[in-house]
């Protein structure tokens, strides 16, 4: 097992990079959102060939109906 340690000096780091304060407000205004799409994908998933057809979906296009939009994809 190899390991690298490097020395940044706290200026250097922290100028251009957000602080974990900010890190974790990004994280939580992200949040909802993610459980939300989660919460749709595991629903979806769980439903049946037929069931997704009533929906308009097939199983192969489960990930971009939830995610596709917010992934650029």
């Amino acid at each position: 097992m190899a390991s690298i340690t490097t020395n940044t000096p706290s200026a250097a780091r922290d100028a251009g990079s957000p602080g974990w304060l900010e890190r974790l407000a990004h994280w939580a205004e992200g949040y909802p959102s993610w459980k939300a799409n989660s919460s749709e994908f595991q629903r979806l998933l769980a439903m049946t060939d037929a069931e997704l057809a009533r929906e308009g979906l097939t199983r192969d296009a489960i990930a971009y109906h939830v995610f596709g939009a917010r992934m650029g994809i």
